[in-house]
């Protein structure tokens, strides 16, 4: 499962591949319409992409962060 994969991931200190498994369960919330918990994800995803320095990945997660203002009808946040 995806907290096993963190589990290891963290023992290991793999950064990268720790922002692509929170990014994993914020796109389940998302689609439970469980929005702050999926921006809370998606967050951690982000700060984890930037210790990491992959810019691809810090992209996306600002483009996932941008979808969840957006389905709060917060379309501003969203563009921000």
């Amino acid at each position: 499962s995806t907290y096993q994969a963190i589990a290891i991931f963290q023992k290991i200190g793999d950064s990268q591949e720790l922002a692509v498994c929170y990014n994993t369960i914020g796109v389940i919330h998302y689609y439970q319409g469980s929005f702050d918990k999926a921006l809370e994800h998606y967050l951690k995803a982000l700060k984890l992409a930037e210790v990491a320095g992959v810019k691809k990945l810090q992209a996306n997660y600002l483009n996932n962060i941008g979808i969840i203002f957006h389905a709060q009808h917060q379309p501003t946040k969203a563009l921000e």
